[in-house]
């Protein structure tokens, strides 16, 4: 097959950028090519106020300058696009005959902002509802406003999901909020993979002890990183690895707290940075999509404490690597499962590295997107 892989970055994708859906779609990219398809990447990323005024366009509109007329010259097969809010938008999605299958990581066509939360709790007002509720409830500041002017005028009947042949939901919790909201879509839940390779990883009982524990993640009010801040017990270590709008907020904390540590990023390439600590906290208090941390972190044999909110919870229970607590969590609670990971330590870690090769393994994910792919064609009739 020759795929057109259209993806608008968040970031440049480079060595050593931490966005997990630019990640994502890299390994794609390489995965494609190594099993024998040809890939046309169309990745655009701008730069400055030209950058910020079309984000500005396709959040309001859904209109991006998209260049469909150029792939459509190099003879693609299929297109698989990921995120297009940046710089392509979705008006384009009408002008082509080719099958295209669209990947969502996030709530976009159905919340303004994109995550689907409010105030630490779920929220879908602006499709159950009013699209002006996000503009009521003042979320997301001016993107909140746009979004709502996108979702009321421009894209009201939902062509960023209703156009493609084929959706991918990235977790069965995604696919069971869209689907209560959106009728008569062809879908398949995949799951994200890890990009570590399964052949690598292995059970050594005599390995060096891990200690304390690692939160990775937007440090963004919906990814709980503040009330685990608040609960966390005084005696034990956690490092704090990311970055966000709540940067200084968390640094101002972790410099008042001698068991709290700040490092900002560690490189997505760093596959070993996991086997340091005793677990992963995910704290996520909005759905998710497929939280590529939380696959890596099992892949690595380091099990994950997660809320039964997010889609973790869903990794979790397929690997068996991990405990579930409620969102309302509090300091006994955390105590409580950090003293079960200690005790079944090498239990999880057996867990996970069998999940490392038959759950969240590279080449599993990247045939069952090859056999979407081919479905998807034979359904259409080419």
């Amino acid at each position: 097959m020759k795929i057109a892989v259209w993806h608008d970055p968040y970031s440049p994708i480079v060595s050593g950028s931490v966005g997990g859906e630019d990640n994502l779609v890299e390994l794609e990219i390489e995965l494609l090519r190594s099993i024998g398809h040809e890939v046309v990447p169309v990745m655009r990323s701008y730069k400055g106020v030209r950058r910020k005024a079309i984000h500005a366009m396709i959040t309001t509109t859904g209109f991006g300058p998209s260049n469909v007329r150029e792939i459509l010259s190099q003879g693609v097969d299929l297109i698989h696009t990921n995120n297009m809010s940046i710089a392509s938008g979705y008006s384009w999605m009408g002008d082509t005959d080719i099958p295209i299958v669209s990947s969502f990581h996030n709530y976009r066509p159905l919340c303004p902002i994109s995550t689907a939360w409010r105030d630490g709790n779920l929220c879908f007002d602006c499709t159950d509802k009013s699209p002006y509720s996000a503009i009521k409830h003042r979320c997301g500041s001016s993107v909140g406003v746009l979004g709502s002017i996108r979702k009321s005028v421009f894209l009201r009947e939902l062509v960023e999901i209703k156009r493609p042949r084929k959706v991918i939901f990235t977790s069965t919790k995604m696919a069971k909020a869209y689907l209560q909201r959106v009728q008569d879509v062809n879908y398949e839940v995949l799951h994200n993979p890890s990009r570590l390779n399964p052949s690598c990883q292995k059970v050594d009982n005599n390995e060096e002890q891990a200690s304390g524990f690692l939160f990775a993640g937007r440090l963004t009010n919906e990814k709980g990183i503040l009330q685990l801040l608040q609960h966390w017990p005084k005696n034990e270590s956690l490092t704090i690895a990311g970055k966000g709008e709540l940067e200084a907020r968390v640094k101002e904390i972790c410099d008042r707290e001698t068991n709290l540590n700040f490092i900002g990023t560690f490189s997505p390439n760093d596959h070993e940075y996991y086997k340091r600590f005793e677990a992963l906290i995910f704290p996520s208090s909005w759905l998710e999509g497929s939280p590529l941390v939380v696959t890596e972190a099992i892949s690595s044999g380091i099990p994950v404490i997660a809320t039964n909110t997010s889609s973790a919870e869903e990794l979790i229970q397929m690997s068996g690597c991990g405990l579930v607590i409620n969102q309302s969590f509090s300091s006994e609670i955390l105590k409580k499962s950090i003293e079960e990971v200690r005790k079944n330590r090498m239990t999880y870690k057996a867990r996970g590295i069998a999940a490392a090769s038959n759950l969240f393994s590279p080449q599993v994910w990247i045939r069952k997107l090859e056999n979407i792919f081919l479905e998807t064609l034979m359904d259409y009739g080419r």
